[in-house]
Parts: C-alpha cells; structure tokens; sequence
C-alpha cells in the first residue's frame, strides 16, 4: 500500500511539471508583481529591518508576512530571475496536489471498507484538481505565490488534523498532530488571511467521518478560531477601501455571481482571464445578477438536500461554499476603482471541495462500475485539461501577452487592460501606441492614473502642451494623485522653471509622504540652485523611503563626488552596481573614482566590466587607453 501511495505522488507530482514546466520560463508581468516582487525592497535582503517591515506592512491590502520571507528566499537564491520564483509557485503547487491525494486518501479512510484503502480515488481527484485551468493563474504569476502557500498550509492543517481525528476514531489520538495542525494554520493565516474558514471545514470534517460534535470536538476548535478572529481583524483593516468600494447590496447581488463563475469555468475551463471586469449597473433587475441569484440558490439548495440524503457528498459543496465566502469582498477594487466580479485564483481552494464530492461520487460507484471504466474517462478527461492549462500558463509568458487575451475577451469594457497595455508601450519605447492604448482606455473611462500617464508620455516626447494639459485633467478628477504632481514637476524641470517644479515636488509629498521620486527630484532641483546641502537631505530622505532606489543612491553619489568625498561616493556607485549591475553610467563614474583614489586594479576591471557590458563603449576604451592597458 506504501508503494502505491509514494508511486500515486510521484505521477502527481510528474504530471504537474510536465503540463506547467515550460511556465518557468516566463516573465514577471507588470500585474502585481512590480508591487509585490521586483521594484519591492522588503523581498531584497533579508535582515531585521526587512523582516520588521514584511511583519508591519500590508502589500497595500493583504496581510502577508510569510509570502513576503518567502519572496526574501527566492531573491537570496536567485536575484532577482523570474525562474525562481516561478519555480516556487510550481512546487508550492505540485505540493498542494500531492496533499489533496493525501487529504482523500485519510477522508476514504474513515468509511470502514476495504475499498477505502485503495489510491485510484484519491489519485484521480487530485490529478484533476493539479492540472485544472482554472488553478493556472495561482501557479504562473508569480504575484499569486500567496495563493498556492496559504493553500499549503491550509491543506497540511486539514491532513493534520484528519490524522489526528481518524486515529481517535479507531485507537487513541496522537496529540502532536492536532499541534501541528494548528501551527500549520497559523503559518497559513501569515501567508494569506483568505484561509480564515478552516474551523468551519474542520466541522465539516468531522462530520464526513460521522465524529459526535460534542464539547471536546467544539473546545478543540478553539485555537483555530482564536487565530481566525484575530486574523480575520487584521485582514478587514487592510481591505478597509474595499469594503467601502461597494454597497453591502452590490456586494450581496456580486457573490452569487462570483460562486456561480467559479462552477461555470469548474465544468466548462474557457474564456480564462486575469480580469473580468464589470461595468454595468448592481441591481437584481438585470440578467446578469438573477440568473446567478437563482443558480446560486438552486447549488445551495441541492447541497441542503444532499446533506439529508447522502452527507458525504454535501460536505464537499459546503466545502466549496464555506471557503469561497472570503472572495466576496475582493470586487471592487477600491475607491474609483473598476468592479472584477471574479479571480481564477479565488477558486483554487474552493474547487477542492467539488473534487472531493466528485471523488466519493467516483469512490461510491467503485461497486457498480468497472475500474477500467474510470481509469479511462479520467484519462480522458486529464489530457484536455492538460493541454488547456499548459496553453493558459503561457499566456502569462510576459505582461503583453497576458494583457492581449484579456483585451481580445473583454477589450471594450476594460480601461485598465488598455492603460497597462499602454504601460508596456511606453516601457518599450513604442510611445505613439502607447498614445492610442491611452486613449482607448480613456473612451472606455477616463481615470487620472491613465491621464497621468498619458501626460507622462506626451512628456517624454516633449510635447508638453499637450502634457500639461493631460495632467491639468488627471488633477481635476484626482487632487491627490501624487504622480501627476510628479509629472508637472519633471516638465517645470525640463522647461527650466526651478520655482514650479520644487512647488509640484513639494506638493506631490504633501500628498504622499513617501513619494521617493518627488525627494529624488526635488533633490535635483536643489541642486540646479546650487544648495547641495540640501539635494543631500532630500536623497536621504528618498533612501529612507526605499533603501534600493539606485536614482537616489546615484545622484547621491555624484553630489558625494562633487564635496571630494571620493571613499562614501564610491560606496554609494558600489551600491547602484549591486542593485543595478548594467547601470553603465555609475560604473564609469565609479571607475573613475577608482583610478582617483590609486586603485588601479579596481579602475581596469571597472572599464573591462563596462565593455562586456557595452562593447562600443568610447568612455571606458578611452579610460582604458589613457591607462595603458587597452
């Protein structure tokens, strides 16, 4: 039985690194994971100081100090190369597959049949749930790592606990188990609040192997719901403007929505997106809410009556009802924000509960229907579901392959897919299509972030009539968008106007505090005025903000050059390198400094590392000349 169980993980495991491996070789996408990844300086060392901030900081609406250390990991290991992360949401994932099989494996064991201990059941519900679509999105972004870590925590409680609650059943019970249940939920509630409801699944269970509810059953749970209350606190705190987003109406008429999605793409895995964007009005009046009201109420009726005729199979529907309820209030995104009345990730612990009742469907039928017969639909059924998801995995190959879906399904009623495809315009120096993305999103909604960067781009093109004039809008809507204060700063400085661009600067941090390229800049300004005492504060300042912003670690530099403190101004062209190696400008400056300071040696390899950089590089080959070592 041991070898069937170690040989069913291991095709587990086989199977999800054959359908999600070529995912590792994506990209990070400009969705999240510029926030939560690569611009973010707590997932760059790890220190006091960053372990201080993942464990006070929200990442801004979730709590999730645990995925923030396991960020830390991946950069200690990897830099900052997408593959690794990638990987570890992989593994995370094929993890939580093999822990489904064994979460299967103890809830058969508790029906009292020979047939219980077998592995085909579990083996099958778990290889469908691991190569499903819908659970794509949690394994290729790797923003999403919160998703697959809180899950494997949260199935690691519920194996936990099984084998300490089945082995009560049938000899005395092992407390360590129910110990480690509880830390496990407890490094789950760390990872990502949303895995709050594990007491009520833990009901649930006991229920499935028919355990009497009485009150040493209740006094056990009190551990799991102390920490989800305390948890549950700090996770309304976070999601404080999302709350406020919606009415407690729309947030009524949007859930049914919501759950009925996630059984339609459950059955049906097409059309898959990383928006789905709602722009209609919230009432009961339209279609697009009572259909759902009334299929939601129809799923909750059958579960109410499978619950009375075969409990079994209900608690898996209660599985899936119990857990999706924390997703409701993700909608609406805060603020102006637009309303997404759906997540794939939000499913990914859900759609456990409808395998699990399909498992003791297929479990119960072992009887009446030939194994083979099984064996062979299922297969059947896990190549399409492979290829889907492997197909699906690639569309999240780079931010405008992903952005590029989500506008050929919903191109007409997403402003934000078009501003971000703008972004990706912009970054690639496109900006005439950056233009058009800008302007499409604001036909379909005008919003101040897009005209703030439809600003920022007319600025860049140095058209800054126009620029001033977008900006001038972005203001209208949004007194308080700091990036357009920002970018009327940059266009005062392009143009020469010092006294309008510190006014802009100074007004952008007004509004945000920790706006680290308004110190940057006013930094910059300072020093056009020659009060370089002052230019030193603001890039202090703008360094206390971000610790790993190399624009302020080099004009900090180069201000530090300027005074002749030649050893604290390599320092800091040391550190622009560490974070930013191909920054060729500071390892010129910093070459030179080198050969300054005798450090002959230091200043060759400076240039030699400048030319593999930059083979046509004239400053580095003329440094080298000059040197003699050409």
């Amino acid at each position: 039985m041991r070898a069937r169980r170690l040989l069913s993980i291991s095709f587990i495991i086989s199977l999800t690194f054959l359908v999600y491996g070529p995912s590792l070789g994506n990209a990070f996408v400009r969705w999240d994971d510029s926030m939560l990844i690569y611009e973010n300086p707590i997932v760059r060392e790890i220190s006091w100081r960053s372990l201080k901030s993942a464990f006070t900081t929200y990442d801004p609406e979730l709590y999730i100090p645990l995925t923030f250390l396991s960020y830390q990991v991946d950069y200690a290991i990897w830099g900052m190369k997408p593959f690794g992360f990638h990987l570890t949401n992989l593994v995370l994932h094929a993890l939580n597959a093999v822990l489904v099989f064994m979460l299967m494996v103890l809830l058969l064991r508790s029906c009292h049949s020979e047939r219980s201990r077998g592995t085909t059941v579990p083996l099958i519900v778990a290889l469908l749930w691991a190569i499903h679509p819908l659970n794509t999105e949690a394994v290729a972004w790797a923003s999403a790592r919160k998703d697959v870590l809180s899950t494997f925590f949260f199935l690691g409680s519920l194996c936990c606990y099984l084998r300490f609650t089945v082995a009560w059943v049938h000899e005395p019970p092992l407390r360590r188990w129910y110990w480690l249940s509880v830390v496990a939920f407890l490094l789950g509630l760390l990872s990502k609040v949303m895995v709050m409801t594990l007491p009520v699944v833990l009901l649930l269970l006991d229920l499935w192997h028919g355990r009497r509810i009485d009150r040493r059953a209740i006094v056990e749970k009190i551990p799991y719901v102390f920490l989800s209350v305390v948890f549950g606190a700090v996770g309304l705190f976070g999601k404080q403007s999302a709350l406020g987003a919606s009415t407690l109406w729309e947030k009524f008429l949007m859930a049914p929505k919501s759950a009925v999605f996630y059984l339609e793409k459950l059955f049906w895995p097409q059309g898959l997106s990383v928006l789905y964007p709602y722009t209609g009005t919230v009432t009961v009046r339209s279609a697009d809410f009572a259909v759902p009201l009334f299929l939601f109420l129809l799923f909750v009726s059958l579960a109410v009556w499978l619950w009375f005729r075969w409990r079994k199979a209900s608690i898996g529907l209660w599985f899936f009802l119990v857990t999706v309820i924390p997703t409701f209030l993700n909608f609406a995104k805060g603020g102006d924000m637009d309303r997404y009345f759906a997540s794939d990730r939000y499913a990914y612990v859900p759609s456990i509960g409808i395998f699990l009742a399909v498992g003791y469907w297929l479990w119960t039928k072992g009887n009446r229907v030939s194994g083979t017969y099984v064996i062979t639909a299922s297969i059947l059924l896990i190549l399409p579901l492979s290829f889907l998801s492997y197909s699906q995995s690639l569309l999240w190959r780079d931010t405008e392959v992903l952005l590029q879906n989500v506008l050929r399904l919903y191109g007409d009623s997403s402003h934000v897919a078009h501003n971000n495809m703008g972004n990706v315009y912009r970054l690639q120096g496109d900006l005439p299509r950056a233009i058009e993305e800008y302007k499409r999103a604001l036909a379909i909604r005008p919003h101040s972030k897009t005209l703030a960067n439809l600003g920022a781009t007319y600025r860049r093109l140095r058209r800054f009539p126009e620029a001033l004039e977008a900006y001038r809008m972005a203001l209208e809507m949004n007194p308080k968008n700091q990036e357009v204060h920002v970018g009327l700063g940059l266009v005062s400085l392009e143009l020469g106007r010092l006294p309008d661009a510190r006014k802009a600067f100074t007004e952008a941090i007004a509004t945000d505090p920790r706006s680290e390229e308004a110190y940057v800049n006013l930094g910059a300004v300072a020093m056009r005025e020659g009060k370089t005492e002052e230019a030193i504060t603001h890039y202090r300042k703008a360094l206390d903000v971000n610790p790993y912003f190399t624009q302020a670690h080099y004009n900090f530099a180069v201000v530090l050059g300027e005074q002749g403190k030649n050893d604290e101004a390599v320092r800091e062209y040391e550190e622009v390198l560490r974070l930013a190696p191909d920054a060729v400008p500071a390892r010129i400056n910093l070459g030179i400094l080198y050969h300054k300071l005798g450090r002959i040696s230091d200043a060759e390899r400076t240039f030699r590392q400048i030319l593999m950089i930059d083979p046509q590089n004239a400053s580095a080959r003329e440094a080298l000349r000059q040197m003699g070592v050409e």
